[in-house]
């Protein structure tokens, strides 16, 4: 009994190296091979969550055309879950923003690093849903989508996100929605 335990143990951890193993291959196939058909598959950094190799295939398209030097180094330690079907590890990713990632974010030869955690859940030798999480914020800053944390910049992005017209409390609307009708009279207000 427990050598078949630690023999399926073995195999999700050798599942969850070939992922790494395929994210650095940059070769989608190669990826998706590893993945149930109708795998779910969310990532901290993409905008919708994935269902399914079409979906996967985009966002690993997108993501290798802005970042084709992008490779991971994964942590020794591999969580495997009582239940052999999970697995987790953290791991540190590295790339070179070279292509157009999304219309926010034009190429601009910077050079970033970040750690996260991959979350598998494995069935029939297949993953069946991905999670990854890392600090998006701090990619951001790094390819300076986003100011540097403390920045003037920063601070007037808070003091925007936080402000409040003293029409925007009488009326029950959002304060952003007070502006917008100041600025466009005959312009509806949004009710909370």
């Amino acid at each position: 009994m427990l050598a078949g335990l630690q023999a399926a143990s073995n195999r999700r951890r050798q599942l969850d190296d070939q992922f790494v193993a395929a994210w650095n291959s940059r070769d989608a196939e190669q990826l998706l091979s590893l993945m149930a058909y109708d795998v779910m598959y969310d990532d901290a950094g993409w905008p919708a969550y994935m269902h399914g190799h079409t979906d996967v295939r985009a966002f690993l398209e997108s993501t290798w055309r802005a970042v084709p030097d992008l490779s991971f180094a994964h942590d020794d330690t591999v969580l495997v879950a009582p239940s052999g079907t999970n697995t987790a590890r953290y791991w540190t990713g590295a790339g070179t923003h070279t292509g157009v990632w999304s219309a926010r974010s034009d190429p601009n030869g910077r050079q970033f690093q970040f750690r996260g955690a991959s979350f598998l859940e494995i069935h029939d030798g297949e993953l069946r849903r991905i999670r990854v999480v890392y600090d998006v914020t701090d990619m951001r800053r790094q390819l300076g989508v986003l100011p540097a944390r403390s920045s003037a910049a920063e601070r007037l992005i808070i003091r925007a996100a936080n402000f409040t017209h003293p029409l925007a409390s009488t009326l029950k609307v959002p304060a952003l929605a007070v502006v917008r009708a100041l600025r466009s009279p005959g312009a509806p207000l949004a009710a909370h």
